[in-house]
């Protein structure tokens, strides 16, 4: 599977901003330019935020493109919820980052039924 072309990174925190920007650098995916139609976007769910107001501005502001929601910290119901909402994955912060590779390969495949790790 191969990774998306490009992404939008979603992402108010500068800190976890520059690491997501990195993996998906390293993975050979662009940062999609203002405007343009990304292959997934990457949304932080900050704190007191709920997952469903993540999913519907990402809608706004950029369509149909899988989101892949990128939790605080891992947690079985909010992944589970994630699930249950339309995320195409999730990824948890402090997790390997070869789990987020692998969510962003996955999220960019046709078969997947989305994954949250």
């Amino acid at each position: 599977m191969r990774p998306p072309a490009s992404a939008v990174l979603h992402v108010g925190d500068e800190h976890v901003r520059a690491l997501l920007r990195d993996v998906v650098v390293d993975l050979g995916i662009s940062i999609a330019a203002e405007g343009e139609s990304p292959g997934v976007v990457l949304a932080h769910l900050a704190r007191e935020t709920r997952p469903d107001d993540v999913l519907a501005e990402a809608r706004r502001e950029f369509g149909d493109a899988p989101v892949l929601l990128v939790l605080p910290f891992a947690d079985d119901a909010l992944a589970a919820e994630a699930r249950r909402l339309g995320f195409a994955g999730c990824y948890a912060l402090g997790r390997p980052l070869e789990e987020l590779a692998a969510a962003l390969r996955l999220v960019s495949s046709s078969t997947s039924e989305g994954v949250c790790r």
